[in-house]
């Protein structure tokens, strides 16, 4: 038979890449295609990157991903439950659920769910999540401990120091006994004999101020008790918390517990059986009782006095001396004069101790 030219036979296919063509070919084209043998279905979905091929509808991969567990975790399913629930995901990225007791789950005011960079405050919604809100950083502290002083706690004795980050630090120390007690560092103390541990046994008190052991601190001495803000009073002594051992007094006045009064006399009328009285010099005057004694005196003051010791000046001997003299004083009247030496004198200005 004779014929013009040759040509491929009906039916043939093309087979792209990466089919593999099977049977006879011509012009590229072949009875069939395949997909090479390396390829394979994956259950899990393919790797990522993977090349696929589909002959007859099923496709199979160059390579598969791995196979992941669908399984919820815990206590958690895949129904939905409605209301309130925690969710959480499979290795597979499936849904799960979790029931719980509705929350409020609103941050508070100034506040999101939103992490800021840098410093921040932190507060947690009913619900337990964590909202956020930006603050100012502070500066960085400094954790050092001071010179001599470390972290680590020798045990027993020892001083302790914080570090500006608010850590505590420690060095080591003797042992002292329960009498060394006082730091001393008041606004009127100051160190005393030995130390131990930074702590004396007592205080140095600056003057006038005493220690007062009873208390464990120092203090007014108990005859400060005058505040010579009276009438014609001034004090020319060092105050202790405002107050005066005594006063002084302008002019000729004499200061006694009393306050300050005028310089006179007492006329005293001893009578024959040793009692004592007082007889007025002056009109105005008041009378008065001491132990026991009805007695009415006058000092050229109106003011009443309370007691024999004050009409013969406080605490001074001239007032035992006085009461001795007259006591012993035959009966009549006599005269007991007092100045500012605080003497006790007779009429004729003689001393009488």
């Amino acid at each position: 038979n004779y014929y013009d030219k040759c040509v491929c036979q009906s039916g043939l296919i093309s087979c792209p890449s990466p089919k593999i063509g099977v049977g006879p070919s011509c012009g590229g084209k072949y009875q069939s295609c395949q997909c090479p043998s390396s390829y394979k279905s994956c259950d899990c979905g393919p790797a990522v990157g993977a090349s696929s091929c589909t002959i007859n509808g099923r496709t199979t991969y160059s390579s598969c991903k791995a196979c992941c567990d669908d399984t919820c975790p815990g206590d958690y399913s895949k129904s939905y439950p409605g209301g309130c629930y925690d969710t959480s995901r499979t290795e597979c990225g499936t849904t799960c659920y979790k029931s719980k007791e509705c929350c409020d789950d609103t941050c508070a005011s100034g506040y999101s769910k939103t992490k800021p960079s840098g410093c921040y405050d932190t507060k947690t919604t009913g619900c337990g999540n964590t909202c956020y809100k930006a603050k100012e950083c502070e500066p960085q502290c400094d954790d050092t401990c001071p010179s001599g002083f470390s972290k680590s706690n020798p045990g027993g004795c020892y001083d302790t120091k914080t570090t500006g980050c608010g850590n505590t630090c420690y060095k080591a120390k003797d042992c002292c006994d329960s009498s060394y007690k006082y730091t001393c560092t008041g606004k009127v103390e100051s160190s005393l004999g030995d130390s131990c541990g930074g702590k004396y046994k007592e205080c140095d008190c600056a003057y006038p101020y005493v220690w007062l052991h009873w208390e464990g601190k120092c203090g007014c001495p108990s005859n400060y008790i005058y505040d010579c803000t009276g009438p014609n009073e001034f004090a020319l002594v060092r105050d202790c918390d405002g107050k005066y051992p005594s006063c002084v007094c302008y002019g000729n006045q004499l200061w006694t517990d009393d306050g300050c009064v005028a310089s006179g006399t007492i006329e005293v009328y001893v009578t024959s059986t040793g009692n004592i009285k007082c007889e007025q010099t002056s009109a105005g005057y008041t009378a008065f009782h001491y132990d026991g004694r009805q007695a009415r005196c006058s000092i050229c003051s109106s003011t009443s006095y309370r007691s024999w010791a004050t009409l013969n000046l406080g605490t001074y001997k001239t007032r035992e001396a006085c009461q001795s003299y007259i006591s012993s004083m035959s009966s009549g009247w006599r005269s007991v004069g007092f100045c500012s030496s605080r003497t006790c004198e007779y009429p004729s200005g003689t001393n009488i101790y």
